[in-house]
Order: structure tokens, then sequence, then C-alpha cells
């Protein structure tokens, strides 16, 4: 059991750690289970090629494939209107010389020609065989995994004229991906891609992955029918400034065969090139815009096309390795999850923001590079690790906060405890100043208490005095300082600001005074003593804070207001009353409740004195005319009339709440402040004060 316990505590005490490596090892096995990649880097990817073109690189240093595009103008031109596509061998044949004649290192057809026409006219196709005889080291055949030419065409090309034209997609629809060879049930086949960089002396790597930062169609692309015109103009200038020197691929650019997504689908196309011809006309070979602008999709010859032109061009992708891709992600998954236990949530949605952006910026910087690294499972693993990280934290911080309420509560007010709970960092030395009453409260009676009941009942006696005091603190919204033996320390204003505090404070004293009177008299009845209480009250500025050592701190409240707030706690002793109140208290009532002058005393360590004022806790006739009367004695007595005070004093009749104790006792002559005044008068009668007195009392002890 204690083995488990002991486990249990570690674990809990090290469970950022544990948080932390649990999230970097999720985020790295699910990148290895899922592949690396995700639907999101296909999407990223593409957008950070529309991104290099928006910042410029969308310019080629060079153009070495050219298309010969089979579109609507030459299927609508006067020359071939009338032929169906599959006699067209002549048309293909006139292609097929001029682009060699004028310097084209290979000639590839993204066209099966599968159709025999020799059935029809032995003579159809004897041109296009004899120019694919004649031109086969530089020929490549187009076929597919079903369908291959016809075999009269095959006898013609060589052996190795003919590539696979089926080309990969991926998941997202798009093709991005050109491989050398296709897997059959024969073993390996290369495709049309593979032959023409053969034809043109060059390796092709297994797979090439497209990354143009230009739309696929801004390839130069010449209408065949403007091919086949050039040639029988013979402008043999026209067709080497267009083909010399380059691999060029025949295929259809119709809207409505063979068109594909491509990763430049976020790349505006070229604008399109409108004819307006009616007739023959002589060679006019200008390059074709987009085929159908209005798609995202583009004719599957241009991705042959920029396959090729990767190759020759120099500009590969090369995958990142998958332990990198896995190992960032892990490092994301890290990341987020220590930012989420260690900061607040602001700097931490920040900080993901921040970092996300970082890994998509990265990549399409990397990607302009010529290497792919796929960021979108470490994007996502950041946001994900931080939020399981910070859902984790806040189930351990709100645990831990409510077992230090729990335990503290017992100790500290609730408002310093729920700082405490919420507090980011350990609490420190120091304080602020603020507006603030104070009040201390002592248990009259203990002394004589404790030397007639064991100390067992004398502590219970004396916590349950206690807590009547500190129930009707709390319940005014005050905060219990400190027990002191059998005397209490509160405060309003602080932890929680309340610019009532002083209403507060004497709201609660009065209510003491009350509650004080039915518990004595409870305990009289028992025939017990029980206890009785003095209050003196204070209002001003202090400092409120943590004070003692690093190690040991005490929230608490300091300066000259809490000092007289002391002082006066002996007070209502020497005049018979429950609560003293200083001027700035009285001040701060605002009429909240009736307040009566008792002196002007000058307490120890105090160089000037001060008014003390004792509240009470309704507003009616007996208190007004006692106030009022009290004020007159006040008056005649700072005169040096100390006969007339003694005789307003002693007609006055008291409305406060006095010790039941003392009132069995002393029955009338029980002391109360304005007999405590009138009493004071008597002495001065024979003892005068003397001259310079200004009406204060000087009281020697604390």
């Amino acid at each position: 059991m204690t083995s488990s316990v002991s486990i249990s505590r570690r674990v809990r005490d090290r469970y950022r750690e544990l948080v932390v490596a649990a999230c970097g090892l999720g985020a790295l096995a699910a990148t290895v289970a899922s592949g690396g990649t995700v639907g999101l880097d296909r999407l990223l990817y593409d957008l950070a090629l529309a991104g290099h073109h928006a910042l410029g690189a969308n310019q080629r240093s060079s153009e070495p494939v050219a298309v010969v595009a089979i579109d609507r103008a030459t299927l609508d031109a006067p020359e071939l209107r009338d032929i169906p596509r599959v006699f067209m061998g002549p048309a293909f044949t006139t292609m097929l010389d001029a682009t060699v004649g004028a310097g084209a290192t290979a000639v590839g057809f993204d066209v099966i020609f599968a159709y025999d026409s020799t059935r029809f006219d032995p003579k159809l196709e004897a041109p296009f065989r004899a120019a694919l005889e004649r031109h086969g080291e530089k020929v490549v055949l187009g076929r597919s995994a079903q369908t291959a030419p016809a075999l009269p065409i095959l006898l013609a090309a060589p052996d190795d004229a003919i590539g696979f034209l089926e080309l990969p997609r991926d998941p997202d629809g798009v093709s991005r991906r050109v491989p050398a060879a296709l897997a059959t049930d024969q073993g390996p086949v290369p495709t049309m891609t593979e032959r023409l960089l053969a034809r043109a002396g060059r390796a092709m790597p297994a797979e090439v992955r497209l990354a143009p930062a230009w739309h696929l169609e801004t390839m130069p692309t010449y209408a065949l029918i403007d091919v086949t015109r050039c040639a029988a103009a013979g402008d043999r200038g026209a067709l080497e400034r267009a083909f010399a020197g380059k691999v060029v691929l025949v295929g259809t650019t119709l809207a409505e065969e063979d068109r594909r997504l491509a990763p430049s689908r976020f790349i505006a196309p070229p604008a399109s090139t409108p004819r307006t011809e009616s007739g023959a006309v002589a060679c006019r070979l200008e390059r074709q815009g987009a085929s159908d602008p209005d798609t995202e999709t583009i004719p599957g010859v241009f991705i042959h096309a920029a396959a090729v032109e990767s190759v020759l061009a120099g500009r590969l992708i090369e995958p990142a390795p998958s332990g990198l891709v896995a190992g960032l992600s892990g490092a994301a998954g890290t990341a987020g999850a220590l930012i989420a236990i260690a900061a607040a949530p602001a700097v931490t949605v920040a900080a993901l923001a921040a970092g996300v952006l970082a890994l998509v910026l990265g990549s399409a910087g990397l990607l302009a590079a010529g290497l792919w690294l796929p960021t979108a499972l470490a994007a996502l693993a950041l946001p994900v690790a931080a939020g399981i990280a910070y859902a984790i934290r806040f189930m351990v911080e709100e645990r831990r906060r409510r077992w230090i309420q729990r335990v503290f509560g017992h100790y500290l007010a609730a408002t310093v405890v729920d700082q405490l709970a919420a507090a980011e960092a350990p609490p420190t030395l120091g304080g602020e100043r603020r507006e603030v009453t104070v009040m201390f409260a002592d248990l009259s009676g203990f002394t004589a208490l404790s030397g007639r009941i064991p100390p067992q009942a004398l502590m219970e006696t004396t916590n349950r005095y206690l807590v009547l005091i500190a129930e009707e603190v709390e319940r005014t919204g005050g905060y219990v300082d400190k027990f002191i033996g059998d005397a209490v320390m509160a405060i309003w204003g602080a932890p929680v600001a309340n610019p009532r505090h002083a209403q507060s404070a004497v709201r609660a004293t009065l209510a003491i005074g009350a509650r004080m009177a039915e518990e004595r008299t409870a305990a009289l009845t028992r025939g017990d003593d029980g206890f009785w209480v003095k209050m003196g009250v204070n209002s001003g500025p202090a400092i409120v804070g943590n004070v003692g050592s690093p190690k040991r701190l005490a929230y608490t409240v300091v300066g000259e207001t809490v000092n007289l707030a002391a002082r006066f706690e002996s007070l209502p002793g020497d005049y018979g009353c429950l609560i003293v109140i200083g001027a700035a208290t009285a001040a701060a009532l605002d009429g909240a409740y009736p307040v009566c002058e008792l002196d002007f005393i000058k307490v120890k360590g105090k160089a000037e004195p001060v008014k003390v004022y004792e509240p009470f806790a309704a507003t009616n006739g007996v208190v007004s005319d006692y106030c009022q009367g009290f004020a007159r004695g006040l008056a005649a007595y700072r005169a040096r009339r100390f006969g007339e005070a003694q005789q307003l004093w002693l007609g006055l009749v008291y409305p406060g709440i006095v010790d039941p104790k003392k009132r069995a006792s002393e029955g009338a002559a029980v002391a109360t402040p304005n007999r405590a005044m009138a009493a004071r008068a008597t002495v001065f009668l024979t003892e005068p004060p003397p001259v310079g007195w200004r009406g204060e009392w000087v009281r020697e002890s604390k």
C-alpha cells in the first residue's frame, strides 16, 4: 500500500514531464503509423507552389519541352474537318517529319494508335509507318495496360519505342507523381516519360514529383494544324525556333478528353488564344493559351511534359526521409505540450499559431530548395498535444487547487486561499498600500475562567466564542488575519477590495456584540460565566501583503492604522462599552450607523490625541437623545465646567449593550460611557487639569 501511494505521488509530482514525453511519443507514433503524410500535406504542397508563383518564382530559365496539341482548331481546320481522327496518319507524318527535321531530340505520342486503318485502305498508314521507321530512334508511342497500338504500327516502331501512358493519382485526385515504370503481372514496364528521357539521353529517377511554380499550360504549345501548315509552307526557321533541341509531346487538349488535376491547380492559367480563320492559311506558328481556362483540370499530356521538363531542367523534388518527418512531428508534439504546461493560455495560443505558421512556411521554403518535408502532422501535433496537455494540466491543477482550498481553508481566509490556488507563481514577500479597516477583538474573562475549568473545556468554550466572531467577520466580507490567543484581528478591504470596508466592519462588530450578549445570557442561565468582548476599530491607509521570511510567509496588514486599532481595543474597558472606533471609521460610515463621540484621547505611542467614537446599531429617539446629551456633556467638560458635565452625563439613559453579568451584579451602577465620563468630571472638580488642557485624556497603558 505504501509503495503504491509513493508511486502515485511520484507520478503526480512529475506529471508535467510525463505528459510532455507522452505527447511527443504519441505524435511520433501517429506519424509513423500514417506513413508520414495526410491529405493536408498535399493541399499545403499545392498552395506552396501557388505561393512561389505569387512571389515571382514563375519564370523558366529554359524551355526544353514543347507540346503539339490536337485541339479544336486542328479538328475544325478545313484540311482535317472531314477526316476522322483514325485516318489522320498523313497529318501526324507531316508533323513528325517537321519536328524531327527542325531538331527535336525526341517525339512522344500521348495518343494510342489502336485502330488498324489498313483494313479500309492499306495505303492510309503507309506514310506514317515509313516515318516511324525513319525516326524510330527518336519516337515513343503511347499505350495503356489494356490497349496497345495496332499491329502494323507496332511493327514499324522499334521495340524500345513504346511507353505506358497511365498516370497515378494521389488520394485527392491530383497527379503529382510520374513513375519511371509501372508494375504489371509481367514485371515493371517503362512509362512514356522514361522512354522519352531515354531518347533524349537522360536517365529518369524512379519517380518524378512535379513542383511547378507556373501553370503547366504555359509550356510552349502549338496546334497540330499550325505545325503541318508551316511544314507545307517550308518555313523551317519557324519550326526550328519552336522545336530545335526540345522533347516534343503530341496529345489532345480538348475540353472533354483526358483531363487531369495538376499541382499547379491554384495558379491562374494563361489566357486562351482565339482563332478567327475561315480557311487554310500560311505558316502561323503561335503559342497556344489555356485549353479550357474555366476549369482547374489540364490535358494529361502536360503531366508527361512537366515530368520530362523537371528532369531536363534539373528541378527534381526529393521527399524528406521518413525518420525526419516522424522526428519533426514528435518534436512538435513535445513543444506543444511543453508550451501548454508552462505558459498562460494567451501565450500558448500565440506560440502555437507562430509554430504552425513556421512549419508551413518552412516546408514551403524547403520545397523551393528541392526538398519536400510534409509538416501537416507536425502542425496538427502542436495544437492537439497542447490541448491534451492543457486538459491534463487543468485537471491536475484543479485537483491541486481544491486540495489547497480544503487544507488551507482551515487556516486562511477563503479569498487568500483562492489567490494561492490561482497563482501561477509562489507568493513572495512584499505588499501594496490600500485603504482598509482593521478590528481587534479581545475576549474578557479568559484569565479568570482559565483558573476554574479544565483546559479542554476552556479551549472548547474559547473556540465557540472565536467562531462566533469569525463568522460575523466573514459574513460581512472581512478577513480573519489571525487568532492571538483569546483575541482576533480582522481586516476589511483586503485581500478583496471593498469600498465600504468601514461600514462592513462596524456592521460586523455590532452583530458580534448582539450575539455575545445572547451567549453571555445563555451561559449565565446555565450557571456558567462565558466571555464578554472588547473591540477596537480603525480605518485608514496600510500596507497589505506577505510579511515574514522567504520560507514562511503570512498575509497581513501593517501600519499606523493597525497600531491605532490595537490601542482602541483596550478602550471599551475604560468606558464600559463594547466598541470603540476611530475618527476615520466614523467619517467613513457616511450616516449608515449613528455614532457618538466618546473622548479626545492620547494613546501610548501617539504624539497627538485622537477622537474616539462609539457606534450604535440603529437610529431611534433614545439613541439620538443620548448622543445629543453626551455631546453637550463633552462641550461642558472641555470648557472646564465639570459640575455641569457631570450632571448632564448622569442624566442620560445609555442605549447600548451592557455586559449581562455586570448588569446583574452591579445593577443601576453598572459602568457605561456616560457614567465613566461623569466619574472623571467628578475627579476634575477637586483636582482640575493643568492650564492649557484641551480636553484630552492621557492613557498611560496600552
